[in-house]
């Protein structure tokens, strides 16, 4: 016999993830999600920023739209 838990969970969080994955809008990038992070750090560096791994952030700076 199953037996269910009733979590309070908006509908919609499980609802729409099916829905897009029935209108094939969602599914697993070919080269895998290491080779889409490695594309956007590029174009960070590409643009001027800077990435430090391991570094512990204490405090974000805003100056006008810029961090």
């Amino acid at each position: 016999m199953a037996h269910f838990v009733c979590v309070d969970v908006p509908f919609l969080t499980v609802l729409l993830p099916l829905a897009y994955g029935h209108r094939k809008m969602v599914g697993i990038l070919m080269k895998g999600w290491l080779a889409f992070a490695r594309a956007i750090e590029r174009r960070f560096t590409e643009l001027g920023g800077a990435v430090r791994y391991h570094a512990r952030v204490e405090m974000l700076t805003l100056d006008g739209h810029r961090v």
